[in-house]
């Protein structure tokens, strides 16, 4: 086979692998051939000294002019500085530059294994040339067919529609996408240590009776990634002895490589609305030791019930057939299209995020959901260039909606992966949308009721906010829709509705004349009816025969238009192609006079030239280093700049902790009052209780006195009888009497002074009264000496905090007037 035609009907193929860097960057590295546009780059890395991208492999188109193999590959290193998120600033770091021509031989032989290259990147620093990383590149040229062949052993992510009948019967069904997973937890078992993940679906009647494994639905094994990238879609239908909406959905994420569950989320039937898809971002309670970043996975779930009453709605399938393009763009790798109803604007992809491991609850959050209003329908991910699959529209995706639907403001959305953007590379999903479409309720019925071609062209709107509306502005797109109808009765129904309707208003030909007499007035409405109908129909036919022949003239402007616009590109390129050539000729014509001008020169002049372009080439050096030295310069300045900044930010977040801080201690200083006027209040309970116990030492000495006098009492009364005794049995009968009598008189008025100086009571009752007033002394002198103590203390506390308070106060002030001055210093 002839080389040269062997490359104009080949591709390139460069696998890069072994990376290695000196410092933990997030790193991507990008390739290009020699005079092409196209830039194909890796995913970007983890932070780590050996990268390893999953995006490795690239397939360069060799254009005719490069059929040869006199060509260059050129390899960029990139670092992505201050990545938080899924953003992130890209700066060269290096490159690498290939010659193709000595590696021909080995490139050409199709059968062979390709040849392996150890490369460099490098850069110049103070005029020398430095190594700042290594790679390998394994390079070889595949056919096309080979091409196709390499092309199926990658894990596809583009997955036709699940197998379904357009008339099969169902009470229920979930339409359920797997979309993709993001850092997946690493394993011990297999020896790489990365996860073979699959998702499963199934349905079970009791939370507590897990679906068995013949019972659900599976995802194709993705082996050895952490980010799997599933893009399946299922239809699970109602069990047969199930007509009612019950039970719960199970979705388990299982890791293959160890057999073992990695998460199971169940979700209520009763809590998701039909025909109103729920997505969800679910953050996983698993997590690799070596990440922060929990594992989490995207899917959908739409329900969708049968429509009982065909003549008021029915279920129709909206096909997406694809997105037209025109030029197709570099730029996006796959997408996604939206469908939104009651005008909804969408903004964002609505992925809800349920977080398994913190506070938001999945039945909180499908509650939310389901409150909404709007509905959005997203596909699985689309390749830009329309796929037919094996289905019965041979669409990419499918909406299945009731009819009613398509009177409630339905909109469509592209949302695309921009391959140039520093996304997070571990999630495969489209996130930016890019154009949309008008209200297409009526496109959308059209459809529905054309008879031959229901195919629609609607173009669409680019989004002026979005970050690529720069590179597909200038471009146009059209997404290609049909609507078909689910009612497989329809046709059958609007043929026969005459004939049937009569048959079924009438009983059989025994039934006796008297109801034949009832059911005549029944038979003449429904007679009017049909008629009515059979008319309607007409009608509808006649304008469906318009409509059709109106798409026939518009087919035949556009094929016009298309043909047109053909012959424009062709013109476009032929001017391009003569500009080319007569600005090569202008080239020509001024080198040719440039040299008649030299030819015409004698020496001397020619050395007076060349002087003068020496000396303009020394003025430009020595100015080239002087901007070289001014950029330095402002660089050191501007990096000054963000030292001071920093320092800013720290002495910021230092003033506001002393704010707090002060905030804390007015609030005690507002504590003092309180403490003051209940220290004043305690005061006052103080001198009541003084007043009490002066009181009662008065009343007690009082009654020391009075028990002193009796005592004096007792003992006269004690030394009157033995006297009395002593004279009864002496000499001098009638003095002794008279004494007896004076003795007893004494003891009265003694006896009448004692009542009137001391209560009734008895002698028991006054000691007790005495043990009592001593002891309530006691009390009262112990309750005042601790009181008094405690104050003293309480003083002496409340002193010390006062004064350490005050010194804080006056050392925050100090430090406020410092920051202010600093402040007005530095503006």
């Amino acid at each position: 086979m002839d080389d040269r035609k062997l490359l104009n009907s080949s591709r390139l193929c460069v696998i890069i692998e072994g990376a290695e860097f000196a410092k933990e960057f997030n790193y991507f590295i990008s390739v290009q051939l020699e005079g092409e546009v196209e830039k194909r780059r890796t995913d970007i890395s983890a932070k780590v000294t050996n990268p390893i991208f999953s995006a490795n492999t690239f397939y360069l188109e060799l254009p005719n002019s490069k059929a040869e193999l006199n060509t260059r590959l050129f390899f960029s290193a990139f670092v992505v500085a201050n990545r938080e998120g899924s953003g992130g600033q890209a700066r060269l770091l290096g490159e690498c530059a290939l010659e193709l021509g000595p590696l021909a031989p080995a490139l050409i032989d199709v059968k062979g294994a390709g040849t392996r290259q150890h490369l460099k990147f490098a850069r110049y620093h103070e005029g020398k040339q430095v190594t700042v990383g290594r790679f390998l590149v394994t390079l070889r040229i595949v056919t096309e067919a080979n091409f196709q062949e390499a092309s199926s052993d990658v894990v596809e992510i583009f997955h036709p529609l699940p197998a379904m009948d357009p008339f099969a019967q169902f009470n229920w069904r979930v339409r359920v996408d797997f979309r993709a997973a993001v850092d997946l937890p690493l394993n011990g078992v297999s020896e790489s240590g990365l996860p073979s993940s699959t998702l499963e679906f199934g349905w079970s009647q009791y939370l507590q009776q897990m679906p068995g494994d013949n019972e659900t639905f599976k995802t194709k094994v993705f082996p050895n990634s952490r980010h799997p990238f599933y893009n399946q879609q299922h239809l699970y239908l109602n069990p047969p002895n199930l007509k009612e909406l019950d039970g719960f959905f199970w979705i388990i994420l299982k890791d293959k490589a160890i057999n073992e569950v990695l998460e199971i989320v169940t979700v209520p039937a009763s809590i998701v609305r039909p025909y109103h898809p729920v997505h969800m971002e679910i953050i996983t309670t698993r997590r690799d030791q070596l990440e922060l970043s929990p594992a989490k996975f995207y899917c959908s779930l739409t329900i969708e019930e049968a429509v009982n009453s065909s003549f008021v709605d029915h279920l129709v399938d909206i096909a997406i057939m694809g997105v037209n393009w025109d030029p197709v763009p570099n730029t996006i790798s796959n997408m996604m299209v939206a469908m939104t109803t009651q005008g909804k604007n969408l903004t964002s992809v609505p992925f809800g995020q349920i977080d398994l491991t913190g506070e938001t609850n999945l039945s909180r959050e499908l509650l939310k959901q389901k409150s909404t209003r709007e509905s959005v329908f997203i596909t699985p991910v689309l390749s830009v260039i329309p796929k037919r699959f094996d289905n019965p529209y041979g669409c990419q995706a499918v909406f299945t909606v009731p009819r009613s639907y398509l009177e409630n403001q339905v909109a469509f959305y592209l949302i695309v992966r921009d391959e140039n953007s520093f996304a997070d590379s571990r999630n495969p999903l489209p996130g930016t949308i890019v154009a949309y479409t008008q209200i297409l309720d009526d496109d959308l019925q059209s459809s529905l009721y054309a008879r031959q071609d229901k195919n629609i062209y609607v173009p669409l709107i680019w989004e002026s906010s979005s970050p690529m509306y720069r590179s597909l502005g200038q471009s146009k797109a059209s997404i290609q829709l049909a609507v078909y109808n689910l009612d497989k009765n329809e046709e059958y129904l609007d043929a026969n509705l005459g004939r049937s309707l009569p048959e079924k208003s009438f009983g059989s030909p025994s039934i006796k004349d008297s109801r034949l007499d009832i059911n005549q007035d029944n038979k003449q409405r429904w007679e009017l009816l049909t008629k009515e109908l059979q008319q309607k129909q007409e009608l509808i036919h006649r304008l469906m025969k318009e409509n059709d022949e109106k798409s026939d003239s518009i087919k035949l402007t556009g094929s016009e238009i298309i043909e047109l616009r053909r012959q424009i590109k062709m013109l476009q390129n032929e001017n391009a192609v003569l500009r080319k050539r007569v600005h090569e000729e202008e080239e020509i014509d001024l080198k040719a006079v440039i040299s008649k001008e030299i030819e015409q020169m004698n020496n001397e002049e020619l050395k007076i030239k060349i002087v003068k372009i020496a000396n303009m080439y020394r003025n430009e050096r020595s100015r080239n280093e002087e901007f070289e030295k001014i950029i330095k310069q402002a660089h050191e300045e501007v990096n000054e700049a963000w030292k001071y900044k920093q320092e800013l930010d720290k002495l910021r977040q230092k003033h506001e902790t002393d704010l707090q801080k002060l905030q804390k201690v007015q609030s005690q200083v507002d504590k003092i009052k309180t403490y003051r006027e209940t220290i004043k209040k305690q005061e006052a309970i103080i001198a009541r209780m003084e007043k009490l116990l002066d009181k009662t030492l008065k009343d007690t000495q009082k009654a020391r006195e009075s028990v002193e006098e009796l005592e004096k009492l007792r003992t006269e009364n004690l030394q009157l009888k033995k006297q009395l005794r002593e004279s009864a049995y002496g000499t001098g009968g009638e003095e002794a009497q008279a004494e007896v009598r004076r003795l007893e008189g004494l003891v009265y008025e003694l006896r009448q002074q004692l009542q009137s100086k001391r209560p009734e009571t008895g002698q028991t009752d006054s000691e007790a009264d005495k043990i009592r007033l001593e002891v309530e002394l006691q009390r009262a002198n112990l309750r005042v000496q601790a009181m008094q103590e405690e104050m003293d203390s309480n003083a002496i506390k409340y002193a010390k905090e006062i004064s350490h308070y005050k010194a804080l106060l006056a050392e925050k002030q100090s430090v406020l007037s410092s920051l202010k001055g600093g402040e007005f210093s530095m503006s």
